[in-house]
């Protein structure tokens, strides 16, 4: 062949790679999968994607807490006319719950968690009634200062209280746990709402300025958090009760701790709307993290363009949470073995 159409067949070869990968990497095309499944003493996964990314693969053992598999999110259709009142009473970040839900919802799908409503006070009370005979596995997201009358007035006897004692999981941002709740379309404060919560008063951090020192362990690193807002964070140096503290710490404050309440637990996220308090509060759900996960295992590497296999050697663990994307994921997805 002439050396001419030699170079210009090696030229559209050249091209058509970097055309592929461009393609390749373009987010429209990108597509990713994943598995996980219990071969005996092990446990066997894959990781696919169609462009070169990092993986990391988490072998968790909760010890028979039900990872989250249903979750509401509650957005308080009176949030703005309240805030001012609200904030008087009891310490509040302004974290636009509507837009907010709406975020969470989102990156929760990128993680294959689908099973999420989006509900007023109304749909949070008849989501309560629906589930309060199992649960486990159940989760509710609270985006407001303050809850409906009707589920929660600051008694263990609430129905809400009795929820989470019976295994539901109540997830919080943007203000202090139960620290406020509606009558008759006003906010009421409650006195020590943290003492019944967290078995402690005191324990939530009002100081906005304070400077992370640490990284709180094996579990921040397993699922990449990376928010560092402490302000309105636990002080798990106060707790008594079993907990699971991730993200960043100052002394005992973290930014993400999950504490035990009777069979449930409760989850603070500290701070207000950030990003990555989004990407945290999306990894900390979808992997199905609960106040005693512990990581079995984990796995880290890179997928280019095929298909990873691989296998954990542990009869231990429940389920396995995979990830694409380090710090600001891609993909994610949750599998019971």
């Amino acid at each position: 062949m002439d050396k001419k159409w030699i170079s210009i067949a090696a030229f559209v070869f050249v091209a058509m790679i970097f055309a592929g990968e461009i393609l390749t990497y373009s987010a429209g095309i990108s597509s990713y999968d994943s598995d996980a499944v219990r071969n005996g003493t092990s446990v066997d996964y894959s990781v696919t994607s169609s462009g070169t990314n990092d993986y990391s693969v988490t072998l968790i053992d909760n010890d028979g807490f039900r990872r989250l598999g249903r979750l509401a999110i509650y957005v308080d259709e009176d949030y703005d006319k309240n805030i001012g009142k609200a904030s008087s009473l009891s310490p509040v970040r302004n974290i636009s719950p509507a837009y907010y839900a709406e975020q969470i919802q989102r990156a929760l799908k990128i993680r294959s968690f689908d099973n999420v409503t989006i509900c007023n006070s109304k749909g949070l009370i008849d989501y309560l009634n629906e589930t309060k005979d199992d649960p486990k596995g159940c989760g509710i997201m609270s985006l407001s200062y303050a809850l409906p009358g009707e589920i929660y007035k600051g008694n263990s006897t609430d129905p809400l209280m009795q929820w989470i004692g019976q295994g539901g999981s109540l997830y919080w941002v943007g203000s202090i746990p139960g620290a406020l709740y509606y009558d008759q379309g006003e906010p009421i404060a409650v006195q020590d709402c943290q003492t019944m919560f967290f078995g402690v008063d005191g324990c939530i951090n009002r100081q906005e300025a304070l400077i992370p020192e640490a990284i709180a362990g094996e579990h921040t690193e397993a699922l990449c958090l990376i928010d560092f807002q402490l302000h309105l964070g636990i002080d798990t140096s106060m707790l008594s009760c079993q907990y699971l503290s991730m993200g960043i710490t100052k002394g005992g404050i973290a930014s993400t701790v999950q504490v035990r309440y009777g069979n449930g637990m409760v989850t603070q996220f500290a701070g207000g709307f950030e990003i990555q308090q989004l990407e945290d509060i999306a990894q900390v759900l979808a992997s199905g993290m609960c106040y005693k996960s512990t990581i079995v295992d984990r796995i880290e590497g890179k997928v280019t363009r095929s298909t990873v296999n691989g296998s954990f050697d542990s009869a231990d663990g429940d389920h396995v949470y995979i990830f694409i994307g380090k710090n600001y994921s891609v993909y994610g997805r949750s599998f019971d073995v």
